[in-house]
């Protein structure tokens, strides 16, 4: 039953995923990771957010998104992402839940993601910085250098961003990310 809620979901341009853990749901939004509280079989809340959600469906019984409450005052809706490529994102929000995807370990979904960023918003590098990292997590190394050497182009300042990537790594290696892979990968960028 709760595996039908899990996906990404956009309202107002802004991204946010459910995902399934240990002890049940999750909505993660803005950095915020929230227990969701179920009330019925669609309506839940969570204690970090003061809005009461209910999932919306389809005629076909697939979940569409989800309404939002707060008080008796209706707030827009939240959509289920079908097609990343269509979406319509706020400003910087493909890095964001991209970064978070990473660290999820979801390199696929993220991938998906960050790919947009880079086309929608160019300007955001970090979606390219974050992208090399989940080709490099994935163990395809060709594509990690070129996204990494892409990045680092986007700057005439190539030592910031190198310092960028550095700290990055620093903070791979501390969460347990694969050190012969980040190794690998500074020895080749000269990092």
């Amino acid at each position: 039953m709760a595996l039908k809620y899990v996906g990404a979901y956009i309202t107002e341009g802004q991204l946010s995923e459910i995902k399934q853990e240990d002890d049940g749901l999750y909505m993660w939004i803005g950095g915020v990771n929230s227990k969701m509280y179920f009330t019925s079989e669609r309506d839940f809340m969570n204690i970090e957010f003061p809005t009461r959600k209910s999932f919306t469906f389809n005629s076909s019984g697939a979940v569409t998104g989800f309404t939002r409450k707060i008080n008796d005052k209706i707030l827009a809706s939240a959509q289920r992402v079908v097609n990343v490529d269509t979406i319509k994102a706020a400003e910087g929000q493909f890095g964001v839940l991209g970064r978070h995807l990473l660290e999820s370990k979801d390199y696929d979904k993220a991938i998906r993601f960050l790919s947009r960023g880079v086309s929608y918003e160019p300007n955001d590098i970090s979606c390219q910085k974050n992208l090399a990292h989940c080709y490099l997590f994935k163990n395809d190394f060709e594509k990690a250098i070129k996204s990494y050497q892409t990045y680092l182009k986007k700057n005439p300042k190539e030592n910031e961003l190198k310092n960028d990537l550095k700290n990055d790594f620093e903070y791979f290696l501390k969460a347990g990310f694969d050190k012969a892979l980040i190794n690998n990968v500074k020895e080749k960028l000269s990092i």
